[in-house]
């Protein structure tokens, strides 16, 4: 029998891991939590994308570079995901790659998702009650 590409285990929200399986190779690794807001997990869980507007906690960039974008969605105040998709292209690159050196990547989160901004933040996959 074959193994899957990827196989994602989820224990809590600090110990969410996903399994590459490469022809000879395989990696563990922790894939990154992105926090929205109660009202929010409604739509996605009726499958919408995560705007950048519903987005309440960002992972750092290097999080996100060793998932290559993969993270899970969380409710506030709910440890366990909810969601599993990857961050939207251009916010990735964006945020991820500085184009100017050194940069404080807080103010880089605060700048790029959060209340009031536009655009999809993160491309859902896979969701709660999907069949």
């Amino acid at each position: 029998p074959s193994s899957p590409l990827l196989a994602i285990s989820a224990n809590d929200a600090s110990d969410t891991t996903a399994t590459t399986d490469d022809t000879l190779t395989t990696k563990k690794y922790r894939i990154p939590n992105i926090a929205i807001h109660p009202q929010v997990s409604k739509y996605i869980c009726r499958g919408a994308d995560l705007m950048r507007s519903g987005i309440r906690s960002f992972p750092s960039p290097w999080e996100l570079r060793s998932s290559k974008g993969l993270v899970t969605i969380s409710i506030l105040g709910n440890p366990q995901p909810v969601a599993i998709g990857f961050i939207e292209k251009s916010l990735f690159r964006e945020y991820c790659y500085s184009k100017n050196g050194f940069r404080d990547w807080r103010l880089d989160a605060s700048n790029s998702v959060g209340m009031g901004k536009k655009g999809v933040g993160v491309t859902v996959v896979n969701c709660y009650g999907d069949d």
